[in-house]
């Protein structure tokens, strides 16, 4: 079993990674693999619904969202990490999951997955509840099994 996570902040081993670690070092406990993919500090383009996606994902290939469409295939869950800047996530993450998920949406399909927000004082609930409607995009969920977003204010056990 894989989780692929996503470190939407631009510093590489700031506090939504040491967050995330923190999750994977839960999921190794529990003998699970985790990679950790750095979203980086480039510009990310917003999706602009141009409907011209493929089986190979987006047709823009700046931004690494073909990259991680792939390796999404072939995880089992997902963390998607973001900082929070006045009070909401990053729009840079933002952006990246609008396109990942638009070009990509069935290889999240019936897969876990979870937010976590880091902040330094207030609204890291806020933010992180307000990724999982993203997380949910079209997923195509079995009988009896039901979505339940949560926020995680920090790490929790993983439950397989």
């Amino acid at each position: 079993m894989k989780v692929l996570m996503l470190n939407g902040s631009c510093n590489p081993k700031g506090c939504t990674y040491t967050a995330l670690t923190e999750v994977g070092k839960t999921l190794t406990s529990a003998g699970i693999d985790y990679e950790i993919v750095q979203l980086g500090g480039d510009p990310v383009r917003d999706c602009i619904g141009c409907n011209q996606c493929s089986k190979n994902g987006c047709v823009f290939t700046d931004g690494g969202v073909n990259d991680f469409i792939a390796k999404a295939r072939q995880a089992d869950g997902f963390v998607f990490g973001t900082p929070v800047y006045y009070a909401h996530p990053s729009g840079r993450v933002l952006s990246f999951l609008d396109r990942v998920f638009y070009a990509g949406g069935s290889a999240f399909a019936g897969k876990p997955g979870a937010a976590v927000a880091s902040a330094r004082r207030r609204f890291s609930a806020a933010s992180a509840s307000s990724m999982p409607p993203m997380i949910w995009l079209d997923t195509r969920k079995p009988r009896g099994v039901r979505r339940q977003p949560c926020s995680v204010r920090w790490a929790k056990p993983w439950s397989a």
